[in-house]
């Protein structure tokens, strides 16, 4: 709905009014984008955020795509009958194993469950196909030590619940079929102007006006990719 998302849009531009100082080009980029993936923008949906940040600069606005936006687009996807990512607690019965016949069972626990232990995603293929990937809370917090910026403000600070099923779930991406809006969502998801393209995403560090400070940094490889004041290029449509 084009009225519609123009609230949203506009709604946006009021709630951080740093994305007004941005060159125009770079907010209908995020805009347009985010419309042809039918995405939606807010931080009550979590689908898109437009991040301003400096760039030699010149403030610009990089496009996330959000973990219920990729939930979104992968619900589009005639192969995949689900996706879903759950919290493993200390009380609950939840076994797994692999081999020629892998499985999960979770049976969460009545009453109080106890801390989690653990994050688990589960991709299901129309076909019967299954496949899934599990981390235990330790491995998320060895991943947020090692990619996190900042370890006392940001979203692993706030939202470490949200982070961690994020995490799971991109350890999980690379099993799913590739669709038109799934490439186009890995291509563009954390770019600036078409600068950029990955299969991961990468941490991002904000000052306390939401201005991107630092560095840009490959969450499976550990490579910075974006130093303060640098730009990366596309080379030939090759991944960071």
């Amino acid at each position: 709905d084009k009225e519609r998302f123009v609230r949203l849009v506009l709604t946006e531009l009021r709630v951080n009014p740093k994305l007004l100082e941005c060159t125009p080009q770079s907010v209908m980029g995020a805009v347009l984008t985010t419309a042809q993936l039918g995405l939606e923008f807010g931080t009550q949906l979590g689908q898109a955020y437009m991040i301003p940040f400096k760039n030699h600069g010149v403030m610009e606005v990089q496009l996330i795509i959000g973990f219920k936006g990729w939930i979104n687009l992968i619900d589009r996807n005639r192969e995949i009958a689900s996706v879903t990512v759950r919290e493993v607690r200390e009380r609950d019965d939840f076994k797994y194993a692999y081999g020629t016949e892998d499985y999960i069972k979770h049976v969460p626990a009545t009453g109080e469950r106890g801390p989690v232990v653990g994050y688990y995603c589960v991709i299901k293929k129309v076909n019967g196909g299954c496949q899934f990937e599990i981390m235990t809370v330790d491995e998320v917090k060895v991943h947020m030590r090692r990619f996190a910026k900042s370890k006392e403000r940001g979203p692993w600070v706030d939202h470490f619940d949200e982070m961690a099923k994020k995490t799971v779930f991109l350890k999980a991406k690379k099993w799913l079929p590739v669709t038109a809006d799934v490439a186009l969502a890995s291509h563009t998801d954390q770019m600036v102007v078409h600068q950029m393209t990955h299969d991961e995403e990468p941490e991002v560090d904000f000052d306390e006006d939401g201005i991107f400070e630092g560095e840009i940094v490959n969450t499976e490889t550990g490579e910075v990719v974006l130093n303060e004041g640098e730009t990366v290029h596309e080379d030939g449509g090759a991944n960071w």
